[in-house]
């Protein structure tokens, strides 16, 4: 993911930056996805998280 830039964080008392979050995340969302079906099942955070 060298390419995708950190995602914006929103602010409780604005609107807009929650939507540009929402928005960063759904346009990337394949690759995270990518990342965590990766990541190792041998934890239990893991198995919870896939």
């Amino acid at each position: 993911m060298p390419d995708i830039p950190l995602p914006p964080e929103p602010i409780i008392t604005r609107w807009g930056t929650w939507l540009n979050t929402a928005l960063f995340y759904a346009n990337n969302f394949l690759e995270y996805k990518n990342i965590v079906e990766s990541l190792m099942d041998d934890t239990t955070s893991i198995k919870n998280l896939k």
